[in-house]
């Protein structure tokens, strides 16, 4: 997956493009370079493009000459981030940048890459991803590793170009014997956070010999984090009454431009924004002014409460609308006053006893003050795209409410499981100040938790009913001021996949003849066994089709998963056919 391209304007006007399809490309007059401009006004090493942070950045490589962006020379040694179509002069060579194109199609069956050099005794296949991932989902991607020597080998196994903190993988260190060959899990997700910027990564992997670790192969894969957006807000009242602010931050790791408005269904009110638009950096918090009035008349007595939101619209394509609800208390003006209560008294004792009455009333507080209006708005966080995930408290004043509920930690354990295994995963807590809580399954459903669970602060889940990829848990708490606090963690539900052998076929019932064999090509992933374990319960192709296969012909990796962990599945069997057991989860475990 390439990282952009850049493009070469030789002598006479001819034009040659270079692709970026590793980390680091090197520029220069030397052969042995990736790209070679052969003039004395280039360096024989003169500058290199890196691909880090999800971005292409040139760095000049302390030359003679210097290197020029855009007419303006940079400094040596120091990256500098290039946007598509920026110009770079190297000496007198003119380069343009231009940025990938973005990816073409989906697939969730990627390719394989080989990747094999001469003399090397080993192999790899890697996968090359057709998907974008986004903050807070999982790439999944497999490699591999095949010993094509005579003698068994120990491989060092590395990862790098992203954060350390994005990446795991399940094997670092691996011993294989002559011929064998074992999949490697590599498993990239960025967390969904304003500092994760958007881009193509180049993620390296490195398989070296433990023994010569000159020995090695390296294979880069462009990962293409995507943007998201995210919005949360909070409001306050403020003097002179009649008048709040509204602060907002950016949760999402895009700019953000944003622009107020007030909605109520009476249409009774005048809402003024200072300033009405606003434009936000990821993670970045602004505040607005808001004023309040009333578009027509006032109550002849007493105070009336008015519902209305203020809709925070974004300007991009997607235009979503995030409304904040809040509360305009109206109280009555001196003229209505005059009208609902002086009225009888000006008929009955003239217009001057009326004065002196309303102005004792008014004295003696027994009659709500006319020249005052009230605002009262309650404080409340929204969240335009996703569930507020951590409390947020603005750095510029005025500061967020801070919910009395608090959520100390929130994890499943294990982080990791595989595919129809039978095993409890348990999700614990720990919460403080709180009057109700709820646990969300992946499916959105809340959980049903007893006593004991709420009083243990855990709650035991089977892992062998969930789909494999992630699944998100949501912890909601609520504390006595009803604001809700909300943290997810997530599970990783892997499959386990294997191979058959060239004698195997797959029958829609186990027991079967022969003449209802379907061919597979590739690897299959388990999803269940029979009780004695003679049979295997299998997904295959790419439309995730189900089937039974001898569990002779089932050929899993060196350290996988023991077939009795798999579920026991119930099955229909031919006529005549020995039974085999119901699909009981193993639940006796």
């Amino acid at each position: 997956m390439a990282f952009g391209k850049v493009r070469v304007l030789r002598e006479f006007g001819s034009v040659e493009d270079y692709t970026l399809d590793k980390a680091t490309t090197s520029v220069g007059r030397q052969p042995g370079n990736d790209i070679v401009l052969p003039t004395t006004a280039v360096s024989r090493y003169h500058a290199q493009f890196d691909v880090a942070d999800g971005r292409v950045y040139v760095v000049d490589l302390d030359t003679v000459n210097g290197t020029f962006v855009n007419d303006l020379q940079i400094e040596s040694n120091i990256r500098v981030p290039l946007d598509s179509g920026d110009q770079i002069v190297m000496g007198d060579v003119r380069l343009t940048y231009l940025a990938p194109e973005a990816r073409e199609y989906f697939s969730l069956v990627p390719t394989v890459a080989p990747v094999e050099t001469e003399g090397i005794p080993f192999r790899l296949l890697l996968d090359e991803p057709h998907q974008d991932v986004a903050p807070g989902a999982r790439l999944n991607l497999e490699m591999l590793l095949e010993n094509t020597g005579g003698s068994e080998d120990t491989y060092v196994i590395d990862v790098s170009g992203m954060d350390e903190e994005w990446v795991r993988i399940n094997w670092r260190e691996l011993t294989l014997a002559p011929g064998q060959q074992t999949e490697v899990q590599i498993s990239v997700r960025p967390p969904r956070a304003a500092s994760t910027v958007p881009g193509r990564y180049a993620l390296r992997v490195r398989v070296a010999l433990k023994e010569d670790p000159l020995q090695a192969l390296e294979a880069t894969r462009g990962i293409d984090i995507v943007g998201y957006s995210g919005l949360a807000m909070d409001i306050r009242e403020v003097e002179p009454r009649g008048s709040y602010q509204v602060v907002v931050q950016n949760q999402g790791n895009i700019p953000l431009n944003i622009q107020f408005g007030g909605f109520s269904r009476s249409g009774s009110l005048d809402y003024r924004f200072s300033p009405g638009k606003v434009e936000l950096e990821p993670g970045e918090v602004k505040r607005a002014d808001l004023t309040v009035r009333p578009k027509g008349g006032r109550p002849l007595t007493g105070s009336q409460d008015i519902d209305f939101a203020v809709i925070a619209r974004s300007l991009d394509p997607a235009a979503y609308q995030a409304p904040l609800p809040a509360t305009y208390r109206m109280t009555a003006s001196p003229a209505t006053i005059a009208a609902g209560i002086g009225l009888p008294v000006l008929l009955g004792a003239g217009a001057v006893a009326f004065a002196v009455l309303l102005g004792l009333l008014l004295l003696l507080n027994i009659l709500p003050n006319p020249l005052q209006t009230g605002v009262t708005a309650t404080a409340t966080r929204t969240l335009a795209t996703q569930p507020v995930t951590e409390q947020v408290v603005p750095t510029d004043p005025p500061e967020l409410a801070t919910p009395v509920a608090v959520i100390d930690s929130f994890e499943v354990v294990p982080a990791q499981v595989t595919f129809r295994v039978v095993r409890d995963v348990i999700l614990r807590w720990d919460v403080e100040n709180i009057e109700e809580i709820t646990l969300f399954s992946d499916d959105g459903e809340p959980l049903v938790l007893s006593d004991e669970d709420l009083a243990e602060g855990l709650v035991r889940v089977p892992s062998h009913i969930l789909s494999p990829g992630d699944a998100v848990f949501r912890l909601r708490v609520v504390g006595t001021d009803g604001t809700p606090v909300i943290q997810e963690v997530t599970l990783t539900v892997q499959l386990q996949l294997c191979g058959l052998t060239d004698r195997a076929a797959i029958y829609e019932l186990p027991l079967q003849t022969a003449d209802r064999q379907q061919p597979v090509e590739g690897s299959v992933s388990i999803a269940g066994r029979s009780e004695n374990m003679d049979w295997v319960y299998i997904r295959y192709g790419e439309e995730a089709l189900n089937g039974w296969v001898e569990a002779s012909n089932v050929n899993c990796p060196e350290g996988s998963q023991p077939l009795g962990d798999f579920v026991v599945i119930e099955a229909e069997l031919p006529p005549g056919a020995e039974e085999l057991p119901p699909d009981r989860g193993n639940t006796d475990r």
